[in-house]
């Protein structure tokens, strides 16, 4: 269907899990955090499967996008849990940045490597094949969750009433304190622009170098490449400002847009958008260790989801901006 359709995709994921994030999130500040990852990636992994499934056996779109939502809305409770761990452990504010830039080196490695599969799935096989592949991954984590020790914070009632409760105090706390709502602002702008890239990226692949799906993959994982060598980057640089971080991420994550609708050939096109995923990761990291400064250990997974909730719903923004400009241009819509 186009750019418009593939903006509206991304939404109908985002939308929903934008808006139950910080309630999702908030486990991590209630409950045992090795227990809500395990938990996340067993529904990880069971989504990935029924869209697998879904898609092999033809079954209704709808259907389709309704797992796929699931899947978004479990997804959320990972990074937030992850967060309020690093934070935990740390002893030093250097310290907190490296380690935020070590998960980041997995974390847009992952980004590196999931589309370079992907590509390979789709040319060999098919897309119920790569969700397979998407759901066996997120079993072999779940594995090495065991690894992770049990928490040693009390283990809190399991009250329903408690957890809304809870969410509702991250939720009041992130905008009542200047310095954490002014830094979730920051990093949610920053989703508004790669959620528009995310669509971009096809644009660029299918319309402007005439490829097919598998270079969108290569494109993405071009943005990913950028990301996992700046990250490493900044492992060893962990001294530096998470402020300075941020300044010169924006830069990298937004000039170079000025000059990527003029390149027509796709190793042009790699190079730029590693530039942009260099700046992308800069100023998550910088962004990032801001946020868990400024915000209480006993908060911080709730923050995290007030943010995962924004940054949604900002990535749902973009896309739907990108897709609504390019489909101006688009001779199939």
């Amino acid at each position: 269907g186009g750019a418009g359709s593939s903006a509206l995709v991304v939404a109908v994921q985002l939308v929903p899990a934008a808006l139950t994030a910080p309630f999702v999130a908030a486990a991590g500040d209630r409950f045992p955090r090795h227990l809500v990852l395990r938990i996340a990636l067993l529904v990880l992994a069971a989504s990935a499967l029924a869209i697998a499934l879904t898609l092999e056996l033809q079954a209704p779109i709808a259907l389709t996008y309704a797992f796929a939502v699931v899947f978004t809305i479990a997804l959320s409770a990972t990074p937030t849990t992850l967060a309020s761990l690093l934070v935990h452990h740390a002893v030093s504010p250097a310290q907190l940045t490296r380690w935020n830039a070590a998960s980041a080196v997995v974390r847009w490695g992952g980004n590196l490597l999931g589309p370079l599969l992907t590509a390979v799935v789709l040319a060999a096989a098919g897309p119920s094949v790569a969700f397979l592949g998407i759901a066996a991954s997120c079993i072999g984590a779940f594995v090495l969750c065991w690894k992770i020790p049990a928490d040693d914070r009390t283990t809190a009632a399991l009250r329903f009433r408690d957890v809304v409760d809870d969410s509702w105090q991250g939720i009041r706390y992130a905008v009542s304190h200047r310095n954490t709502r002014r830094t979730v602002g920051f990093l949610t702008l920053t989703q508004v622009v790669v959620g528009g890239l995310d669509v971009v990226f096809l644009a660029v692949a299918f319309d402007q170098l005439g490829q097919e799906g598998d270079a969108a993959a290569l494109v993405t994982a071009g943005f990913a490449a950028g990301g996992v060598a700046m990250s490493i980057v900044i492992v060893r640089q962990a001294h530096r400002s998470p402020i300075s971080l941020t300044v010169l991420g924006s830069v990298l994550l937004t000039v170079p847009l000025v000059v990527l609708g003029q390149l027509a050939t796709l190793v042009a096109v790699l190079a730029l958008v590693a530039v942009l995923g260099a700046g992308s990761s800069l100023a998550e990291i910088g962004g990032h260790t801001l946020l868990q400064r400024v915000s209480p250990e006993t908060m911080t997974s709730r923050v995290a989801g007030v943010l995962d909730s924004t940054s949604m719903g900002a990535t749902a923004v973009g896309a739907l901006v990108a897709g609504a400009a390019l489909s101006r241009h688009d001779p199939e819509t």
